[in-house]
């Protein structure tokens, strides 16, 4: 996808989800590789009276892995719901023709693959049509948009069972049940 983004006309969207997935990487690699290397940990010590050595560890490198224990899943659902967003974004500027619709359809395949790898991206899914049922449940909004929004789910969850990969292995990729049932042969 990134060379897509990197032949394509700007969306400036798309640098959020890289770049929180960037800071993450390279967070891990600083503490993994970098400060290992830089600041090497001190050699473990006895305590007094025959305890077992205790290894002193770097204390940039705790900080390190609890900020990225502790943001990470807050993190992916984050990037789960700028890949939605980036989605909406890319349709509504095909149909102002900002963008093309070859566009529109490679990051919807980008995005069926990872609601496939991504249990974040399929909350973010699942959230995202609640809200929307939400909004659309209120007696204002005429029947003709219910309706529409409906054939668009309709529609949506179509194409996933049609594509999903789990079905051709007679399971879900990632070892949930697929929702679709199996095809009767004759």
């Amino acid at each position: 996808m990134a060379l897509i983004w990197l032949v394509s006309k700007p969306v400036f969207l798309a640098l959020l989800p890289f770049s929180i997935y960037s800071t993450f990487h390279f967070l891990t690699y600083l503490r993994t590789a970098l400060i290992p290397t830089l600041m090497p940990s001190q050699p473990a010590t006895t305590a007094p009276g025959g305890a077992p050595a205790v290894k002193k560890t770097n204390a940039l490198s705790d900080t390190i892995s609890k900020f990225v224990k502790s943001h990470y899943d807050t993190s992916m659902a984050i990037v789960a719901n700028l890949e939605i967003a980036l989605l909406v974004r890319l349709f509504l500027g095909c149909c102002i023709f900002v963008n093309s619709w070859i566009l529109l359809a490679v990051y919807a395949l980008f995005l069926r693959v990872r609601v496939g790898q991504s249990a974040f991206v399929r909350q973010a899914i699942v959230s995202t049509e609640v809200r929307v049922d939400g909004l659309l449940a209120d007696q204002r909004v005429p029947p003709a948009v219910r309706q529409a929004w409906g054939a668009i789910k309709d529609g949506v969850r179509r194409v996933g069972a049609m594509t999903d990969v789990g079905d051709l292995t007679g399971g879900r990729v990632g070892g949930a049940a697929s929702p679709v049932a199996p095809r009767k042969t004759q």
